[in-house]
């Protein structure tokens, strides 16, 4: 279990957030300015984003090193007109948002009590989560709380300097990002235009027995199967102090008859470990033979059913849009949002 923040960590952040609010730097930055803080003790880059251009939402968002920088261009490229349940539990950021005090949890409640501070107004008690892919967001870790609070304090440099010259952040070369970099104390700073961090590499599944995939060669096949794996809005708790997880949906559908071949539900987190084994399962009690084809909309599926179909002769074709399995899929989310409310 991660240390757990010390009050004078706490004030410490509190008094960051404050002055950030203050100073209002949502009244300049747009939330597609990202800037970035290098966090002096682990070298990562976490990168800003200034939430309440338009007044409904004040706060900052910091996606945390390569896959928060993912997680903030698939937020990005979403569809506005639809909220996607992947884009947001796949969020690796820290978020501060000045909320009303009914938004507040009890546990935020009662450390702003110990903390003897004191709020008023809408959008004015200061709430601070942590989001990781796969988990709903909870409350920050000690090393959070640490990260955050230099980030804070360094968005007030870059605010500042942005309000006063407002052309700063266009300076720097095409796709490179106005970075705070910390000496090796961290005690002084300076800015760096640094590059977009690379693309993370997709990373293979771990492989199904040798012996299961020579066992499954040879069989006819014909037609073409839809496979997704996709978020749902459903929980897993494990227990108390804790952050529950998400649950991930299985799906593959005959794309000719529209007939799901088979569904089950998996921790988002680990979502991609038992694909392949689920997959094999899925051809074991198929009624409508084998596919000669399978198509994904997903790269990672890409990584993790390639080997498998390569060794069973069994074409692997990324697409833009999954039509039959699309329509299944609708009338999962539908039934369990309408569970949910």
């Amino acid at each position: 279990m991660a240390p757990v923040p010390t009050l004078n960590d706490w004030r410490a952040l509190f008094r960051a957030a404050q002055a950030f609010r203050e100073l209002a730097p949502w009244g300049w930055m747009e939330d597609s300015h990202l800037v970035g803080v290098q966090d002096p003790v682990t070298g990562e880059i976490g990168y800003l984003s200034v939430l309440g251009k338009l007044g409904e939402t004040l706060g900052l968002v910091v996606y945390l090193g390569r896959k928060g920088f993912d997680s903030y261009l698939n937020l990005l490229g979403a569809d506005p007109e639809e909220f996607e349940w992947d884009v947001y539990i796949g969020q690796r950021c820290l978020t501060l948002f000045f909320e009303g005090r009914e938004d507040l949890s009890s546990r935020d409640l009662a450390l702003i009590r110990k903390l003897g501070l004191r709020f008023r107004g809408k959008q004015a008690w200061p709430k601070f989560r942590s989001h990781r892919p796969g988990y709903e967001d909870w409350y920050l870790d000690q090393e959070e709380v640490r990260y955050f609070t230099v980030a804070l304090e360094q968005s007030l440099v870059l605010a500042t300097r942005l309000r006063e010259e407002p052309e700063l952040g266009e300076k720097g070369p095409r796709g490179q990002i106005l970075v705070r970099v910390s000496g090796r104390e961290g005690d002084s700073w300076e800015d760096q235009w640094l590059p977009e961090p690379p693309p993370a590499p997709l990373e293979p599944v771990p492989f199904v027995p040798e012996g299961l995939v020579s066992s499954l060669k040879g069989k006819p096949r014909q037609g073409i199967w839809e496979v997704d794996v996709f978020g749902l809005p459903a929980l897993i708790r494990e227990g108390e102090g804790s952050p529950a997880i998400y649950a991930a949906s299985f799906l593959c559908v005959h794309q000719e008859s529209g007939f799901v071949l088979n569904s089950s539900i998996e921790p988002y987190p680990t979502r991609f470990e038992n694909l392949a084994h689920w997959f094999v399962t899925t051809l074991g009690e198929s009624k409508l033979g084998w596919p000669e084809e399978v198509w994904v909309s997903r790269p990672e599926l890409v990584a993790a059913l390639g080997g498998l179909l390569g060794e069973l002769g069994i074409k692997l074709t990324l697409v833009v849009e999954l039509e039959a399995l699309d329509g299944a899929k609708e009338v999962l989310l539908g039934w369990l949002e309408s569970e949910v409310s």
